[in-house]
């Protein structure tokens, strides 16, 4: 989870917009027809510090509930790109996730989007990539973004 999102300890969530992951249960938020899961780590820890350069860490299994509210960190970058306005790092590996309200046994497609930059400028984190309007008007598919590393 970003380190916006905090832990949630005294189990006061809608059960209907968490879901169960191996790292945890991350609870998202419903505006409309919409459930969006924003700040989710992909990793088992960034990889800063001791860990740059090294094998990725593996995740650790968790029975902790937390949030799935906020965006986490823009990749470190120039100044230029709007990402960097709503804070950057380099624990910046995270993934938000949008996807219909109304419940369903169907199997979804999965549209991931990857940021544009060319390895130098962007981040998931810009409200212009907010995946809302997308999904509001596109139920049948669910939307994954993916914030990685740049070479700057």
């Amino acid at each position: 989870m970003s380190e916006n999102n905090k832990q949630i300890v005294d189990n006061a969530y809608d059960a209907t917009l968490a879901v169960r992951c191996i790292n945890g249960t991350f609870v998202g938020k419903r505006e409309g027809d919409v459930i969006a899961y924003k700040g989710f780590r992909f990793v088992g820890q960034q990889p800063i510090g001791d860990l740059r350069w090294k094998a990725p860490v593996d995740v650790v299994p968790n029975d902790g509930v937390y949030e799935a509210y906020h965006y986490g960190k823009a990749p470190v970058q120039a100044p230029g790109d709007p990402a960097i306005e709503y804070g950057m790092g380099e624990d910046c590996l995270y993934l938000n996730i949008w996807k219909g309200n109304k419940p369903t046994s169907e199997k979804k497609p999965v549209m991931v989007w990857i940021h544009g930059g060319g390895f130098e400028a962007g981040g998931t984190v810009d409200p212009m990539f907010d995946c809302h309007n997308f999904v509001q008007e596109n139920p049948e598919v669910i939307v994954v973004t993916i914030a990685y590393r740049l070479t700057t």
